[in-house]
């Protein structure tokens, strides 16, 4: 370059000083010197255009795509030209962080230090799920899995994946359509290497939704809406780069390779936002065109993953036959202090030793606040990415987290509110005048702007209701919300700017699926601020309690929020009104007064009224509710998983029945309480006959049992009673885990604290069984058991496998533990629709050596599996079959063995099916398995009995 520059220079010098010589002989007027001076500066010109200084690239932020060097014109753009130009786009789309519409600071910082979506993306966790049966080893042997890795273990490649608002949805489909954009120049990580360098499309359905008409034909929608997503984001690129626009021809050459290019190299389709297309007939014309489009043998090979919430993908017409469903986890303590200490060491990446005591005071906050702990109110919010993100920028903006859910969600409002107000600064100047008077109208002064907005969110809250129960979204005319701030509904322009920085730039709303409709940015703001309007009406009392009695599912939030509010300013008035909401001053239907019972738990569980009910009324309701909620759990009213979620609250604010938790008072306080029931010796008739349909061969032959008498747990093994081994030092203590020499070995290398799920809200309950417990763990809390003063005089052990089953089955033999068919409102099991644990006790004992109260063992066919002491083999195949049942005998039960041998497993999950759930059913675990559907219960045995 340096060479063709300096010649260049010297032929220019050569031709300069011809003409000067020329101009010299030849000047003959004024006219001649006007026209050679502007030849000359033509010359300069070009000259000094030709030898400018060049602006030095820019570096690009870490992650990013490298553009091209130079732009095609028209002319020369060839169909892979266009095809780098729109994965740039592309790439470009999915890193954007828009932080500054959660905090301004934070925002602020992540501009300047250009950090992207891959700077900060932290991975969630998923299990699949399927609604087809998966073969019987398989079930519940499912790990918990980062997404990314998960994606390699897809049975098929067709995936929805399920996660609540704030989850991280988007952030991954973003995430992943970075990384195989990424791959094409360079490797990665953490992308499967089977999708390294595939095609990748990502459509936005709530934009697909927009356009979908009833008369729209789902036949080829998909590739129509593919094609339309690819060209919108190619011209707008080129309008960004002010290049030439994209001529129609030449998109469709280019669409004609990628498509081809699509299918050939087996591309991947990102669908994201099932659950924002609101309208049923655009859901059931986009679920046709999606499955068409999937069963096409042509597109086999592509994978195709669509996101949605939970409730749009409830109901048979929703669901996308063939997919299989992934939920995301929320986020545990070590997911969330993770993700903290990551976003503070790049927003404070020149002093790293400030972003760690900042991450930790945040963490600290979040975990262990006493005010906190016991609702988890921050805790829960944390789970999600979204929310946590928003309290780090509420952190990073020194407000305070150290308060009740209310406060935390005033402190929200109140930094939106601050955003509503300077982005309105922002926006004032660039309009002309006539437009900034309707502008105007919004800049109130923040208590003017909050009150309007709290009137608004009432009004459009109950407008909703009505909406809600017809199936609609959260959605509302925009009407509502000019109206209660003075902005006259005019049409035209000026009205038009105002719903722009509504939708766009407010922070606290955003826009609808129509230009006409807004809503708020998260439900739970929406109510919060229709709860503060609530508490501001002199009668606020008589008309929530009007609103529960009529819909107390739509305004149980609402309701929440109004007691804890009430309770942080007054906490006897708040108590009072709980009392009154449960005694009630209106005739009520069972149904209707059982569900209040729930309302009403919950709220006092947000209270903390397990540990604040010093005063007489305060004692009285809250020994009400744990006697209505025991009494609730059989209720035959309720459904199956209202009643789960009174055994829920029943766990969390305390539960009084014997047998669940431990031990209140006296001299063994705070030791497991455990409830045995006496099994009479008998004779079992065990395993399966030959001409069972349903029976494995595993179970086979049938044959005849002896056994003596012995006792069992009326339960399993619950949270609140292992705990106790744990708080008594249990996992540090040598001794409890010498029972075998590989257990020993076990604990010592993997230098476990606790069950693996143990810091799992949807696992830890007090009264749900513990799980994720290895059968080390089980053998461990056993021998604890045995040097408790309270169990002297006996030997407490695991059952062995045919004490167990003589347990559920009894001598009659009974199919299921509760009788001979199943049913789904009886036992915990995947048809139940539970999907994970519940409080024990909550479906009836089994019938064998039930009491003629009803009493009896619980939870022996579903809830978890349980471990017992009998051997499956040291391999996959069953080495202790039912035909050497004598001569095996001996070693049968043997802890202590050579090879470390698999467990049998009793019981059924959860997670499995009927034929799981019989009582002769035999399954295997390695004996360091610690899956969530895994738990046991203990037996007991006189110490002069033959143990």
């Amino acid at each position: 370059m340096a060479e063709e520059q300096q010649t260049l220079l010297m032929d220019l010098w050569g031709k300069t000083q011809t003409i000067g010589a020329w101009v010299w002989d030849n000047i003959q007027n004024i006219d001649s010197l006007a026209a050679i001076l502007g030849i000359l500066l033509f010359i300069l010109f070009n000259f000094f255009k030709f030898f400018r200084k060049k602006p030095e690239p820019q570096p690009l932020p870490d992650n990013q795509s490298t553009p091209l060097e130079h732009t095609p014109t028209t002319s020369q753009r060839s169909p892979s030209d266009l095809e780098e130009l729109y994965y740039q786009s592309l790439d470009e789309t999915c890193q954007l962080l828009r932080l500054n519409l959660v905090e301004q600071n934070l925002g602020k910082r992540a501009n300047e230090q250009r950090i992207s979506l891959a700077a900060v993306y932290q991975d969630q966790r998923i299990r699949l799920a399927t609604e087809s049966e998966p073969r019987r080893e398989e079930r519940g042997q499912e790990e918990s899995l980062p997404l990314m890795q998960a994606l390699a273990k897809l049975p098929s490649k067709r995936m929805v994946l399920l996660g609540k608002l704030g989850s991280g949805k988007t952030s991954f489909v973003n995430y992943l359509t970075h990384r195989v954009i990424q791959s094409r120049t360079q490797t990665s990580e953490d992308l499967p290497a089977f999708l390294a360098n595939r095609p990748i499309v990502r459509l936005l359905l709530r934009e697909v939704g927009l356009h979908l008409q009833e008369s729209t034909t789902s036949a080829g929608l998909i590739w129509q809406e593919m094609r339309s997503s690819v060209q919108q984001q190619l011209e707008n690129y080129l309008q960004k780069q002010a290049d030439p626009p994209l001529a129609e021809s030449e998109f469709n050459t280019f669409w004609a390779h990628f498509r081809q290019t699509f299918t050939r190299r087996q591309g991947i389709l990102l669908l994201d936002g099932w659950d924002e297309v609101s309208r049923a007939d655009a859901v059931q014309c986009l679920r046709s065109a999606v499955i068409a489009f999937a069963n096409e043998a042509a597109h086999q090979d592509i994978l195709i993953i669509v996101t949605s919430r939970p409730s749009a993908y409830e109901r048979e017409e929703q669901r996308l036959a063939s997919f299989w469903q992934a939920e995301i986890e929320p986020m545990n303590q070590a997911q969330i202090e993770a993700f903290i200490q990551h976003w503070y060491q790049l927003i404070e990446n020149r002093d790293p030793r400030q972003a760690m005591q900042r991450a930790g005071r945040l963490v600290q906050t979040i975990f262990e606040n006493p005010a906190l702990k016991e609702r988890r109110d921050l805790q829960e919010m944390a789970e999600r990415p979204l929310l946590l993100t928003l309290l780090i920028g509420l952190d990073s903006a020194g407000k305070s987290l150290n308060n009740s859910r209310p406060k935390v969600y005033g402190e929200i409002v109140d930094l939106l509110l601050q955003r509503w107000q300077e982005n309105l600064k922002e926006t004032l100047p660039a309009l002309r005048p006539e437009l900034q008077s309707g502008m105007q109208l919004l800049a109130k002064s923040p208590d003017a702007l909050l009150k309007a907005l709290q009137k608004a969110a009432y009004e459009t809250y109950e407008m909703l209701e009505n909406k809600e129960a017809a199936g609609g979204g959260l959605e509302f005319p925009a009407s509502v919300v000019l109206g209660n701030l003075s902005v006259p509904c005019e049409g035209g322009e000026k009205e038009r700017h105002v719903l722009d920085f509504l939708q766009e730039r407010s922070t606290l709303l955003m826009a609808g699926s129509q230009p006409d409709k807004l809503q708020f940015a998260h439900k739970s703001i929406h109510e919060y601020l229709a709860a503060r309007y609530l508490l501001n009406d002199a009668e606020w009392e008589e008309k929530i309690t009007q609103h529960l009695v009529q819909n107390p599912s739509w305004w149980r939030e609402v309701f929440l929020f109004m007691t804890k509010d009430e309770a942080d300013g007054r906490y006897g008035s708040a108590v009072t009104f709980l009392y009154n909401v449960l005694l009630g001053q209106y005739q009520r239907e069972v149904l209707a007064q059982q569900r209040l019972l729930i309302l009403a738990s919950e709220a006092a569980l947000e209270m903390d009224l397990a540990h604040q009910h010093d005063t007489r009324t305060s004692e009285h309701l809250y020994s009400l509710l744990q006697t209505e909620l025991v009494a609730l759990l059989p209720s035959q009213a309720l459904s199956l998983l209202e009643r789960a979620e009174a055994g829920r609250l029943l766990g969390e604010l305390g539960d009084p029945r014997q047998g669940v938790t431990v031990i209140k008072d006296g001299a063994f306080k705070g030791l497991p309480d455990i409830d045995w029931v006496t099994i009479p010796a008998g004779q079992l008739r065990m395993g399966s006959e030959e001409e069972d349909q349903e029976a494995y061969e595993d179970e086979k032959p049938a044959h005849t049992v002896l056994l003596d008498a012995f006792q069992i747990s009326r339960y399993p093994v619950t949270n609140a009673q292992y705990a106790c081994f744990i708080e008594a030092g249990g996992y540090q203590q040598e001794r409890y885990w010498q029972l075998t020499r590989r257990g020993l070995a076990w604990w010592q290398q993997a230098e476990v604290q606790a069950p693996e799920y143990w810091d799992h809200h949807e696992w830890n309950n007090p009264n749900h069984p513990v799980v994720g417990v290895s059968w080390y763990e089980a053998l461990a809390y056993c021998r604890w058991l045995n040097e408790m003063p309270l169990y002297q005089g006996k030997l407490i052990r695991l059952p062995q496998e045919d004490e167990w089953e003589y347990a559920a089955r009894g001598e009659v033999g009974w199919r299921y533990a509760w009788g001979q068919t199943p049913d789904a409102h009886l036992g915990n099991y995947d048809d139940a629709g539970l999907n994970q644990t519940s409080s024990v006790g909550l479906f009836p004992a089994g019938k064998a050596f039930q009491a003629a109260d009803g009493s009896g063992v619980h939870d022996l066919s579903g809830n978890v599996w349980e471990w017992t002491t009998s051997q499956w083999g040291a391999s996959s195949e069953l080495e202790f079959t039912y035909d050497k049942w004598a001569e095996q005998q001996a070693i049968r039960n043997r802890l202590d063995t050579e090879q470390e041998a698999n467990r049998i497993v009793r019981g059924g999950s959860w997670y499995f099916t009927t034929r799981d759930l019989r009582c002769a059913v035999r399954f295997r675990n390695h004996p360091t398995n610690r899956s969530s559907d895994l738990g046991f219960r203990v037996c007991a045995f006189s110490l002069v009995a033959d143990c």
